[in-house]
C-alpha cells in the first residue's frame, strides 16, 4: 500500500529495567494455623534453633538425612512438633530488562496499521533452606534454590480498515522464548550459630544440581474481526483467533533428575468469537457473546506437562489435550439520572483441565503428579451499580455469584475412577464476592472507603478443606493541590490503611498447589493492617 500526503508515523519506545528481592512467607497448613497461628513464620531470625530442628529431624528420620551422635536428641521443642512447621528462610529474587518499540502508520482516512517489537531478559533465585538435604561438612541442613533465565523476543503486527459499515482488524504475534530453569543446592557452611549464606543473595559453586533443563517456546497467534454497525443501534462483531504454541524441553549438561523431556505442542487455528450490541437509548443497551479460547500448556519444570516424572510425561503426552472454553455472556448496561450499572448472566465450559499434584511439601521437591480433571463448569451472574446523590460524591457497589464445580471424576487409562470429584466446587473458586465503596473528592480534599466480601473457598479437590470467608476494609484519605506552578499542580498527600480493622484471615490458597483430600502446607496469611503515606505527582 502506498501513503499519501496525508499519511503519518509514529515511533515510541521503551526500557525498563527492575531489581526485586524480597523474603517468601512460609507455607501453612490448616492444623498449623489452628496450633501455631496465623503470625506463625519462617525463624530467619534464629539460625541455631534452625540447626537444632534439623538435626531433631534427622534423628528422628523424619528428613532422610543421615548425622552422626549428636546431643539433640529426638523431641522438637514446643509449640513445634514436625519438621515443616518452621523452616529457616526463604526468598525471591529477580531481575529484569524490558525493551519495546513500535511504529504506527496512518494510511489515509481509513485505514492504520502498526508494528512493535519487544524484548525480555531476567534472571531469578527462589530460595529454601531445607532440613531435607545436608550441608558438605556436617550440618544437617542446605540451601535450596530453583534458578531461572529467560530471554524472549517477540513481534506483533496490526492492521486496521474501516470501509462503509465495516471496520476490519487482522492481529499477529510471533514470540521465540527461551528459559532456563535448575534445582540446585548449595552449603550453609558448618557454623551452628551464624549461618553461611543469605537468602537475599544470589548463589554460586552448588555442591549439587539435582536437574537442570532448557525449555524452548515458539508461539504463533492471529485474529481476525469484523465490526460491522448494522444499524445506528445494533453492532455486530464477529471473528476467529487461532494459535499454535510448540514446547520443546532438554536437560543441559545431562543430569539425573525427576523430571519430564520432550516435546509437546498446543494448535487450534479456529477459535470463534461473536459479539452483538443493541443500543436503546437513554444510556441503555443489550449486550450478548461467544467467545472460545484455548489455555496453551506451559514450558516450566514446576508447571504444566513437564511438572511430572518422565514416565508421567511418556504415558500422558499422547493423550492431554490443551484447556480450552466456551464462554457465554448476556446482559444489560443502563445509565439513568444518578444511577448506572450493569447486570450480566454467563456461562463457561472448561474441558481438559489439567493440574499438577503436589507430592508432600513443596521443600522435599519431588516432582508432581499431573491428573486431568476433566470438565469444569461455571455459572454466574454479577450486578453492579453506581449512584451520585451529589457531584462529589460517589457509591459504588457490585455482586458476583459463581457457581464454578467439576463435571467428571478423574479416571486412569483404563477408565477406573481414582478420584471422586464429580459435583465438587472448584478449588480457590469462591461462590460470592461482594464490594462496597463511598468515595468523595471535590478536586482539592479527596477520600474512599471500600470493604470487600469474600466467601469460603477449598483448596481441596474433595472439598473436605476449606478457608472461610473474610470482609476486609481499606480507608485512603488525601489532599492534592491545585495551582497555577506546574510543579506544584497536581501534587498530593495521602494516607492509606489497609485491612483497616486488623482482620485475621487466609490470603493466598494453593501456595504448595491442591490436594485431592486431607490437610497440606498451600496457605499464607493474609497482611495485617498496614498504614501509608503517599506523596504523589500528576502530570
Amino acid at each position: 500500500m502506498v501513503a499519501d500526503v496525508s499519511d503519518s508515523t509514529t515511533f515510541t519506545a521503551f526500557v525498563n529495567f527492575s531489581d526485586r528481592k524480597e523474603n517468601d512467607y512460609q507455607d501453612l497448613s490448616q492444623g498449623m494455623i489452628n496450633r501455631l497461628g496465623l503470625d506463625w513464620d519462617n525463624i530467619s531470625n534464629d539460625w541455631p534453633l534452625a540447626v537444632r530442628l534439623a538435626f531433631i529431624g534427622a534423628n528422628r528420620g523424619d528428613t532422610g538425612v543421615v548425622v552422626g551422635p549428636n546431643t539433640f536428641g529426638t523431641t522438637y521443642p514446643a509449640p513445634i512438633t514436625t519438621i515443616d512447621d518452621a523452616y529457616y528462610d526463604a526468598a525471591g529474587l529477580r531481575r529484569d530488562w524490558v525493551a519495546s518499540g513500535r511504529i504506527d502508520q496512518q494510511f489515509g482516512d481509513t485505514a492504520s496499521g502498526g508494528l512493535q517489537v519487544y524484548y525480555h531478559t531476567n534472571k531469578g533465585q527462589g530460595s529454601w533452606i531445607t532440613p531435607y538435604r545436608a550441608s558438605p561438612g556436617g550440618l544437617p541442613i542446605s540451601f535450596r534454590t530453583t534458578e531461572y533465565e529467560i530471554e524472549r523476543i517477540g513481534v506483533l503486527g496490526d492492521v486496521e480498515i474501516a470501509f462503509g459499515a465495516h471496520t476490519f482488524s487482522v492481529d499477529l504475534w510471533y514470540e521465540n522464548n527461551d528459559f532456563e530453569q535448575a534445582r540446585r543446592f548449595y552449603t550453609m557452611g558448618t557454623s551452628q550459630t551464624v549461618p553461611g549464606a543469605s537468602a537475599l543473595d544470589y548463589q554460586t559453586n552448588p555442591f549439587f544440581t539435582q536437574w537442570n533443563n532448557a525449555y524452548n517456546t515458539r508461539t504463533f497467534q492471529y485474529a481476525v474481526q469484523d465490526e460491522w454497525a448494522v444499524t445506528d443501534a445494533l453492532t455486530v462483531t464477529a471473528g476467529v483467533k487461532g494459535q499454535s504454541v510448540k514446547l520443546e524441553a532438554t536437560a543441559i549438561n545431562p543430569v539425573p533428575g525427576p523430571l519430564a523431556l520432550g516435546e509437546i505442542k498446543s494448535e487450534d487455528f479456529f477459535l470463534p468469537q461473536v459479539g452483538v450490541l443493541y443500543t436503546l437509548g437513554g444510556g441503555n443497551e443489550i449486550f450478548a457473546s461467544f467467545t472460545q479460547n484455548q489455555r496453551a500448556f506451559t514450558a516450566a519444570a514446576t508447571t504444566g506437562p513437564f511438572a511430572t516424572s518422565a514416565a508421567g510425561f511418556a504415558a500422558l503426552r499422547d493423550r492431554i489435550e490443551p484447556e480450552k472454553t466456551n464462554t457465554y455472556e448476556i446482559g444489560f448496561r443502563f445509565g439513568e439520572g444518578q444511577f448506572s450499572g450493569v447486570i450480566a448472566a454467563y456461562l463457561v465450559n472448561f474441558s481438559n483441565r489439567l493440574l499438577a499434584i503436589p507430592q508432600g511439601p513443596g521443600i522435599v521437591g519431588n516432582a508432581a503428579l499431573l491428573s486431568n480433571v476433566g470438565d469444569v463448569r461455571s455459572i454466574g451472574a454479577e450486578i453492579g451499580l453506581q449512584w451520585q446523590p451529589v457531584p462529589d460524591f460517589t457509591v459504588t457497589g457490585s455482586y458476583a455469584y459463581n457457581e464454578n464445580t467439576y463435571r467428571d471424576d478423574v479416571v486412569n487409562q483404563s477408565g477406573t475412577v481414582v478420584q471422586a470429584i464429580s459435583g465438587r466446587t472448584v478449588v480457590d473458586s469462591p461462590e460470592s464476592i461482594a464490594n462496597l465503596e463511598l468515595a468523595y473528592d471535590n478536586g482539592t480534599f479527596y477520600a474512599r472507603a471500600n470493604g470487600n466480601y469474600t466467601s469460603e473457598r477449598f483448596f481441596t479437590y474433595s472439598n473436605d478443606r476449606s478457608v472461610d470467608g473474610r470482609v476486609l476494609v481499606d480507608a485512603l484519605i488525601g489532599v492534592r493541590l491545585n495551582s497555577d506552578n506546574r510543579w506544584l499542580d497536581g501534587l498530593a498527600l495521602e494516607a492509606t490503611v489497609t485491612n483497616l480493622l486488623d482482620e485475621d484471615y487466609v490470603g493466598t490458597i494453593g501456595s504448595n498447589g491442591f490436594g485431592f483430600a486431607g490437610d497440606n502446607q498451600t496457605l499464607l496469611a493474609g497482611a495485617p493492617q498496614q498504614f501509608f503515606v503517599t506523596l504523589r505527582k500528576d502530570f
